[in-house]
């Protein structure tokens, strides 16, 4: 995909959590300055109940949008210290569906947002 056409896509979530070889971003997308691209391995743009990760391949970034629905379960974890202006924990939404046994498995898992 090409980056102007990221660039887009990444304005309508929120948050943004971008791997880096020599750092992590975690950050409001409206905030982030211009992102390193040629050091970026991986990123999650999310907040909305739905996600857009890109990650590269080669040369090359690959892109994929996750939208949930239905039955999920949230849970939250404890961000560090380091990002406490974004907020205290992030929230992990896992996305639930049923075997046919009726077993009950996590189908997908995005980031859904931050609380302060």
């Amino acid at each position: 995909m090409l980056m102007g056409e990221i660039k887009e896509q990444i304005t309508e979530y929120p948050y943004a959590l971008i791997y880096l070889y020599s750092d992590l971003i975690l950050q409001e997308t409206g905030k982030l300055d211009d992102i390193p691209w040629d050091e970026c391995i991986e990123g999650r743009f999310f907040g909305t109940g739905n996600e857009l990760r890109i990650w590269r391949e080669g040369n090359e970034f690959k892109t994929a949008v996750y939208k949930g629905c239905g039955e999920h379960l949230d849970e939250t974890y404890n961000l560090n210290k380091r990002y406490e202006d974004l907020g205290k924990t992030v929230i992990v939404r896992k996305f639930l569906d049923y075997d046919k046994d009726g077993q009950v498995y996590v189908k997908g898992t995005v980031l859904a947002g931050l609380e302060r």
